[in-house]
């Protein structure tokens, strides 16, 4: 006989759970697979008196309340109490979205009012909890499995419409995480890739400007910087899933209950190690667009400072243009050297014969100077000329020592 499904998809006002507690006892004779959904999984003061309410009915392990005040990245628990098991698993990942015009550029749907929009800047993120209670009714020795979603994408219940096997979920519960996994990864996946395509554009941005040679000004540096920071979360994201998913395999590993049995153990054991593999897939994504956006960062500031070098070579070549006429004019202009027109009107040029102390004090100080500038280049290369000494020495002196290991001494001769 197929269990009875009863469906909830939004549980607005959970006041009325008196009511709903006499129902369920009605219930009782039949196997009932319950599917509750509520909003993000997020504390909040409009949802806290249901979400208490919720609480206190199916009696949350403390856990679960923990780690959804901490939002943590990823986490899974389980336990037991004499008529109810449970098992959860919390799921934080970054969410991207597109331009609505049908730009490869991100577009953050939560702007705060009095800020500039940052280039390729979202803070929107999927927070996702999920709690699994099966209940085992002692007089008709009948099951009750409850799955309560916090923030579930439509996907997940989509799938659960349409591809739930029900007398597996009834023996064995933590099937329904399964397929949850597999909806989660279609989300980090899709994310994954539309960042991959915003990356792609500005990858090709990047080297059409490099080799036209025009970089400086065109540069999107904030745009960049966000789109390496969604991937690291992306990456944390699939990181959390691993771990998570490594975890429930050790779970299901565990020796079968009487109630399920090891094929259908077994079937979700393969299903789990399968969503972990797909996570790998992704993941490996990841560390290649990281891969990427390393290279074109440098890239990028290799070629800024190779312009701001063009820059700096055209200063220096100036200078050095206008360095002789300045030199001459500073000389002439000094107290040295005199031009001047008599009565007659006749002019005189007059040399000092003091003119060799500008000589006597200039060429001590450009030594000095000169000096200076090469002592730390002469002081590094020493340790190198040290090394190079020391293994040539080594090298020397290991092929003495071979050649005296082959060539019998004088006493050895004589004795023979």
């Amino acid at each position: 006989m197929d269990p009875s499904i009863e469906t909830s998809m939004q549980y607005e006002a959970f006041k009325s759970l008196a009511g709903m507690a006499e129902d369920l006892k009605g219930q009782a004779r039949e196997e009932t697979f319950q599917f509750l959904e509520f909003g993000a999984d997020i504390p909040s003061k409009e949802n806290m008196d249901d979400h208490l309410g919720l609480f206190r009915y199916y009696q949350f392990p403390v856990g679960f309340l923990t780690e959804r005040l901490r939002s943590v990245a990823h986490s899974f628990g389980s336990c037991s109490r004499p008529t109810r098991q449970y098992s959860w698993f919390h799921f934080l990942c970054k969410d991207i979205t597109l331009n609505a015009n049908g730009q490869l550029k991100i577009q953050n749907p939560n702007i705060r009012k009095n800020t500039n929009q940052l280039s390729q800047e979202d803070h929107s993120w999927q927070r996702s909890g999920f709690m699994l209670c099966s209940q085992s009714n002692p007089a008709s020795q009948m099951k009750e499995v409850t799955l309560i979603c916090f923030g579930a994408h439509a996907w997940i219940k989509r799938c659960l419409n349409e591809h739930l096997q029900w007398k597996e979920i009834m023996n064995d519960p933590t099937a329904l995480f399964s397929i949850i996994f597999q909806e989660l990864y279609l989300q980090l996946d899709i994310a994954t890739r539309m960042l991959g395509d915003v990356f792609g554009s500005m990858e090709t941005n990047v080297l059409s400007h490099a080799t036209l040679g025009h970089i400086a000004g065109m540069m999107d540096f904030a745009g960049l910087h966000n789109v390496s920071k969604h991937i690291t979360h992306l990456r944390e994201g699939s990181d959390a899933a691993l771990h998570t998913l490594k975890r429930l395999v050790e779970h299901v590993e565990r020796p079968a209950s009487k109630s399920t049995s090891a094929t259908i153990n077994e079937r979700t054991r393969d299903s789990l190690v399968h969503c972990e593999t797909l996570f790998q897939s992704t993941k490996l994504r990841l560390l290649s667009l990281e891969s990427r956006m390393a290279n074109v960062i440098n890239l990028s500031f290799h070629l800024v400072t190779q312009q701001d070098s063009k820059s700096m070579k055209t200063i220096a070549f100036l200078t050095l243009i206008f360095l002789p006429a300045s030199t001459v004019a500073s000389i002439f202009g000094s107290q040295f050297f005199n031009l001047s027109v008599d009565q007659d009107g006749v002019p005189h040029f007059i040399f000092s014969h003091w003119f060799w102390i500008m000589w006597v004090i200039v060429l001590p100080i450009t030594a000095i100077l000169v000096a200076i500038w090469r002592l730390p280049e002469a002081m590094a290369s020493e340790p190198k000329q040290e090394t190079r000494l020391s293994r040539r020495s080594l090298l020397h002196f290991g092929q003495i020592g071979e050649l005296g290991s082959r060539i019998p001494s004088k006493e050895v001769i004589e004795m023979s």
